[in-house]
């Protein structure tokens, strides 16, 4: 890691921030949620070196 940084300054009125969801908790009435397309989502993260179930911003 290189401790690089990035800053959102504004994010527009469309943007979340997402992980993979929690999967596997609908019998306690838990949505599964989550980014919309994990693909991307996890290759995203591998792209600018962050664990796979980190966080991102998404937008619509």
């Amino acid at each position: 890691m290189s401790g690089a940084v990035l800053t959102v300054e504004r994010a527009g009125a469309l943007t979340t921030v997402q992980d993979l969801g929690r999967p596997g908790y609908a019998h306690l009435g838990v949505p599964a949620s989550g980014a919309l397309v994990r693909a991307a989502h996890l290759l995203a993260n591998r792209l600018v070196g962050n664990p796979g179930a980190a966080a991102g911003l998404e937008t619509t």
